[in-house]
């Protein structure tokens, strides 16, 4: 246990079990070596190697130095990259040295960012994160109001989303709808504690009848995790 005032390594570390046991995106026909492109990591190019040059070759890929060691031209190939950098930033500001239930919201800030951390280096497969982000993020709006959650997660998060190629008007959607969901989830529904005291029923009560409605609403949340066309290709009419 800790005493939710500072993180602690060992929490930490700990976290990883959440993004553990995960199934990582298919290897390509080739695996991941030699000059098969891995459908893993990265959307630039990377130095593969310098051939000789032949007729046909981009000029302005020429090995310069290579073509004076040896006397004859040689050009460099380039391929998709596999590997790419994930940055992520935590706040901590004096403004986070606070909290209302477990710990301060600088100690949430920082497991926020630990489960974006593990998530990364588990998969990169677009879909396989924003369905574990989505996970996350469910849990997360049980216990927070959507508003602080957005102030504090979306500067973890963002990063790891631009990492592996994620849309982020398609991210931002999905993320307000997800943490949207917490207003009618118990404890803290903020929607739910309304309707149960102007409906003056308990709020177990409310939320069996909010039951079917936040069912629906799930189901619409991995439909737009699964098909993020439904959110891309309107956008794309709208921008014409």
């Amino acid at each position: 246990m800790t005493d939710g005032i500072t993180p602690t390594l060992p929490e930490l570390v700990g976290l990883r079990a959440l993004a553990s046991g995960r199934r990582s995106a298919r290897l390509g026909r080739h695996g991941v070596r030699g000059h098969a492109l891995s459908p893993l990591r990265g959307r630039g190019m990377e130095y593969a190697e310098s051939r000789e040059y032949v007729a046909g070759d981009d000029a302005r890929h020429i090995d310069w130095r290579l073509t004076a060691r040896t006397g004859q031209a040689h050009t460099k190939l380039f391929q998709a990259e596999r590997e790419r950098l994930t940055l992520i930033v935590a706040d901590t500001a004096p403004a986070l040295y606070f909290g209302t239930r477990v710990r301060f919201k600088s100690v949430q800030a920082a497991r926020a960012g630990a489960i974006a951390a593990w998530i990364a280096s588990v998969s990169s497969d677009p879909t396989v994160i924003l369905a574990m982000i989505n996970v996350f993020l469910l849990v997360i709006g049980i216990f927070m109001e959507p508003l602080p959650a957005l102030f504090i997660l979306i500067p973890v998060l963002v990063p790891v989303v631009q990492a592996v190629g994620i849309d982020l008007v398609h991210f931002g959607l999905v993320m307000v709808f997800n943490l949207c969901l917490g207003l009618i989830t118990p404890p803290v529904g903020t929607v739910l504690n309304v309707v149960s005291g102007v409906a003056r029923i308990t709020l177990d009560d409310a939320f069996k009848g909010v039951m079917p409605f936040f069912l629906a609403q799930l189901a619409v949340l991995f439909t737009l995790v699964l098909f993020p066309d439904i959110v891309l290709v309107p956008l794309k009419w709208l921008l014409r």
